[in-house]
């Protein structure tokens, strides 16, 4: 029997980029050589500042039926802060136009074996929307607010968000938040071992110094998949040394948590904590 769950997806957003430059635009900014990007993959990266510094970081797909039109998916918080940075830039691009509006799609996690059978009823919605394939049963399909929700979805078995941010956990997709904004470059977030960075593209802002550390250096901290039993939130990951690394994305499911955790590479040998007292243990899934 075919199986189909869906997930609510309130805490991601999209920016919409359309035009003849919209490729070059992207390319000038995003740290993904962008001309890879693919309707059926879709793929990760980042915009930074001139520091090097990450604004947030994305994932990028591209529309099945029109290729000048990209679909920006990242954290809902840090989607407006994103718009305005980029909007700094595209105007200087005439064939570039780019749009937000807080909830202006509706995303929704699709998981189960009935994902194939589904996504292939899905083909004739793609004009109003876009569907993202992760692979393992899991996908996303996304559609303007205004529009009718499919009858493949509204049928799913109904989900809640935490599971589904337990799994992308488990896979390392990252969704940096407004408060990480400016707080990391891409490789302390290994976006670099995510297959997120171009390092023979050309220039976007920020290059000059992800490539220096690329070429001259390596940076001291990682991002590490970790797990607590325990349902509170922790912030931050604790050794005997003290602080050794910020949880910058996390879910609970079954009184357990798991995080995306940026750590001191060489801490992770030592035994590590979600809590100063060191009374609750946290472990590497890797």
């Amino acid at each position: 029997m075919n199986q189909l769950s869906r997930y609510p997806l309130v805490h991601l957003d999209v920016i919409r980029l359309e035009g003849q430059d919209s490729l070059k635009f992207l390319q000038g900014q995003c740290t993904q050589d962008v001309s890879r990007v693919d309707a059926h993959h879709p793929m990760q990266g980042a915009f930074c500042n001139a520091k090097g510094r990450t604004i947030t970081n994305v994932w990028i797909v591209q529309n099945a039926k029109q290729s000048h039109i990209y679909y920006l998916l990242c954290e809902r918080t840090s989607a407006p802060v994103l718009f305005r940075h980029l909007t700094k830039y595209v105007a200087f691009f005439r064939g570039a136009k780019m749009t937000y509006e807080d909830g202006q799609y509706i995303g929704y996690g699709l998981s189960g074996t009935g994902l194939n059978a589904c996504k292939e009823s899905l083909a004739n919605e793609l004009a109003e929307g876009f569907f993202c394939d992760w692979g393992q049963h899991r996908g996303m399909f996304w559609q303007p607010a205004q529009t009718t929700c499919p009858t493949e979805i509204a049928q799913a078995e109904p989900g809640a968000v935490d599971v589904w941010q337990v799994e992308d956990i488990k896979e390392r997709f990252i969704w940096l938040n407004e408060q990480q904004v400016e707080q990391w470059i891409p490789q302390n977030f290994s976006l670099d071992e995510l297959n997120g960075i171009s390092f023979s593209k050309g220039c976007y802002t920020g290059q000059e110094v992800v490539a220096r550390l690329h070429y001259k250096g390596q940076s001291k901290k990682r991002l590490f998949t970790v797990t607590w039993s325990s349902d509170e939130q922790i912030e931050q990951v604790f050794s005997e040394q003290g602080i050794i690394g910020d949880v910058i994305q996390q879910a609970t499911v079954a009184g357990n948590g798991f995080g995306l955790a940026i750590i001191i590479t060489e801490q992770t040998e030592f035994p590590m904590f979600a809590d100063e007292n060191q009374q609750v243990a946290v472990q590497l899934l890797h």
